[in-house]
């Protein structure tokens, strides 16, 4: 168990980057948020790996999703474009940033 903000640390020391990039990604999005506030190199370490922003597929917020994808695209490797009427906007927004790879899912009939 974790007692303190140095233990907190040590994990960083103790486990390999890969590894800790593997615990991020399969982080609900919500958690890796609150990980961010824990401490300066929990911080860090989140913001820098790979893994944070991924899949950002949780967020309801097409803005939210959009804003991500252009703070840090060349990590991101979903986005999901289900809110509605925004969808066009969402995807020409990703076109114009220069994504180049978009598939579209149908659900339901809707594209």
């Amino acid at each position: 168990m974790i007692n303190n903000k140095k233990d907190a640390n040590s994990i960083f020391a103790i486990l390999p980057y890969e590894i800790l990039n593997y615990i991020i990604i399969h982080l609900p999005l919500h958690d890796r948020i609150q990980c961010i506030q824990v401490s300066k190199a929990w911080r860090s370490l989140f913001l820098s790996s790979s893994g944070m922003w991924s899949d950002i597929s949780e967020c309801n917020n097409m803005a939210c999703n959009l804003v991500r994808y252009k703070l840090n695209g060349k990590d991101i490797h979903k986005v999901n474009l289900t809110t509605g009427a925004n969808k066009q906007d969402g995807i020409d927004f990703l076109l114009r940033s220069g994504c180049s790879n978009i598939n579209f899912c149908i659900k339901n009939g809707i594209q």
